[in-house]
């Protein structure tokens, strides 16, 4: 178990049930998603069915800081100074 703590600047620091938030990815770790296939065509397209699907050999997802305070889902959890932001970037 990661025990990952959400860091102390998140705005809001709830979500709006009044629940914590849940933090899923470390600032410095990604997630390796091996063969995934891909059965459905983009936003773009409506999501459409594919009429094959496509493998892909990997999928490497990396969480950035969040800087959008209209997102719902989801905090603001980008470092409020600019050296701690950019220390966020970096590592």
């Amino acid at each position: 178990d990661a025990k990952l703590e959400v860091p102390s600047w998140v705005r809001p620091p709830k979500r709006r049930d009044g629940n914590a938030w849940v933090l899923h990815l470390p600032d410095d770790g990604v997630l390796l998603s091996p063969m995934v296939e891909v059965f459905r065509d983009g936003t773009n397209d409506g999501y459409a069915f594919r009429d094959a699907v496509t493998v892909l050999a990997a999928v490497v997802s990396v969480a950035m800081p969040n800087c959008n305070e209209k997102m719902s889902d989801s905090p603001v959890d980008a470092h409020p100074e600019p050296e701690g932001y950019k220390k966020q970037l970096i590592q």
